[in-house]
């Protein structure tokens, strides 16, 4: 779902975004925590949140956005809604889809728009 939203940030909002998942970021995306204060602040960290977390992986990932806070432009959570697997994947889907839409538009950018994939095709 990470990889999916990250990609709909940059297509629809004309914004650069990364992805990455928990545990792997507990070990190595946590030190960018450490990093100066211009590089942090102008950065939104999106949270991915679901009922399915175990409670030691969501106290550590509450850990982990509390290394942050404070540090980074903003913070976001989306949490999964829905009762079975699917709905809650899809129910992350359909508000990133959102997000990035109507983030491009905040942005002044038509989500639409493909001018540098274009551009891309023409080489």
């Amino acid at each position: 779902m990470a990889y999916r939203l990250r990609t709909q940030l940059n297509e629809n909002s004309k914004v650069p975004a990364g992805s990455g998942s928990f545990p792997e970021l507990f070990h190595n995306a946590v030190l960018s925590c450490e990093a100066p204060d211009e590089v942090l602040k102008p950065i939104c960290l999106l949270f991915i949140r679901d009922s399915g977390e175990t409670n030691r992986i969501a106290r550590k990932i509450d850990r982990f956005r509390a290394l942050f806070e404070g540090r980074v432009g903003g913070i976001v959570e989306v949490r999964a809604r829905g009762q079975g697997k699917l709905a809650r994947m899809l129910s992350v889907l359909y508000t990133g889809d959102y997000i990035s839409t109507y983030l491009g538009l905040l942005y002044g950018q038509d989500p639409s728009s493909t001018d540098a994939i274009e551009e891309l095709k023409r080489v």
